[in-house]
């Protein structure tokens, strides 16, 4: 499993007052606090330096899961994405996700504000091979669509 580089079209905007619209159990809210995330939501951690941001969310639905890397730079430019879709399957088929369109909204420009109440969005579209284990099957490929949210207080 994995996510191969390629050139994909990236949007990425600060929204001042951006708010989470009501979260659904089929949207995965990805939050910093330990306390939070044992309840179900998934894990954000984010690093910020003078250059770069680096936000990663880890959403895990027991049997299987998700991960999300964003990597940004102090001009707000998305410089890298990767999505991975994670399961238990033993010997089970590779895949190897592909991001086409990603468009990532901030409710603060982290590089310039604090990190109290950070939020924002990731939206992704993108593409899926699936390579079987049996060399007497074809691989196949399958479009895909991840929706998150992310808050830190």
């Amino acid at each position: 499993m994995g996510c191969e580089n390629h050139k994909s079209e990236t949007l990425l905007q600060v929204v001042s007052g951006y708010n989470i619209p009501i979260v659904s159990d089929t949207i995965p809210l990805f939050v910093c606090s330990d306390s939070d995330y044992k309840n179900s939501f998934g894990k954000l951690e984010f690093k910020i330096n003078k250059k770069t941001l680096n936000i990663n969310c880890t959403y895990n639905r027991g049997y299987g899961g998700e991960i999300v890397n964003v990597i940004i730079d102090d001009k707000l430019r998305i410089l890298n994405i990767t999505y991975n879709y994670i399961d238990d399957t033993v010997g089970g088929n590779e895949e190897i996700y592909t991001i086409l369109n990603s468009k990532i909204i901030l409710n603060k420009n982290p590089f310039t504000d604090n990190s109290y109440d950070f939020k924002g969005e990731i939206s992704i579209k993108g593409e899926v091979e699936i390579k079987p284990a049996s060399i007497f099957e074809l691989s196949t490929k399958e479009k895909f669509n991840f929706l998150g949210y992310f808050v830190c207080k």
